[in-house]
């Protein structure tokens, strides 16, 4: 699956997310809590940057939905986007 990319034109939104990552609410019922919990779990949470947090999505992203929704984390992709426009962090 291609991968989508924010543009300075669109914001992130999660219908814009792969194909299969909001089935069964995952995406909001698993990964965002996960996501939070993880980075509150930080030893130096004031110390985190967005090159930290993309691996920990990727981690989290791998553990819910495994070689069902294959994806890999970067800045300027939809779900890391999101995370980063919900300034959850």
């Amino acid at each position: 699956m291609k991968a989508k990319e924010v543009t300075q034109k669109q914001r992130p939104a999660i219908d814009r997310l792969p194909t299969g990552a909001t089935s069964e609410d995952a995406w909001t019922r698993v990964v965002i809590p996960t996501f939070i919990n993880l980075v509150l779990s930080e030893e130096k949470l004031w110390a985190s940057c967005e090159a930290d947090l993309a691996p920990l999505l990727q981690n989290v992203w791998n553990h819910t939905y495994g070689s069902k929704v294959p994806f890999e984390i970067k800045k300027g992709m939809v779900p890391f986007e999101l995370i980063s426009e919900s300034s959850i962090y």
